[in-house]
């Protein structure tokens, strides 16, 4: 994901981090100060990323569901698409595995994706991004 279009910042900022902190070990005095800081740039980027996509994939979801006027192949993709995202969610700094698993309880809730609605959706959405900010 991070190589489609519109990540080209974080793209940049991890390939370079990436470099840096590769040539911060290969050398024969080994930096692992500067190391640790292009690790730090990579989990941040690469964050925004998952967080992005998380809000994406929810607005898409419910953006289908009002359109379609109820659930679809396109809906089940999107939504499955985000639930995997939400999930990954506990790996950045923002969420906790208990939060993260509270989102997809709600995700899971009654029968699950059949019983989204657009609100819950797009409320889901917002709430991450009142975490993350905008993105």
């Amino acid at each position: 994901y991070l190589n489609k279009s519109g990540f080209e910042d974080e793209k940049a900022a991890v390939w370079d981090a990436f470099k840096l902190g590769r040539a911060a070990i290969s050398h024969t005095s080994p930096d692992y100060t500067l190391r640790d800081a292009q690790s730090v740039i990579i989990k941040a980027e690469l964050s925004k990323v998952i967080a992005a996509k998380a809000v994406g994939y929810l607005e898409a979801s419910a953006d289908l569901l009002e359109s379609e006027g109820g659930v679809s192949a396109d809906y089940f993709h999107e939504l499955s698409e985000g639930w995997g995202f939400i999930l990954s969610l506990q790996y950045t700094d923002w969420f906790t595995n208990a939060e993260v698993n509270a989102m997809l309880d709600q995700l899971e809730a009654g029968d699950g994706f059949w019983s989204r609605s657009a609100t819950e959706l797009d409320a889901m959405a917002a709430s991450i991004l009142s975490v993350t900010g905008t993105l």
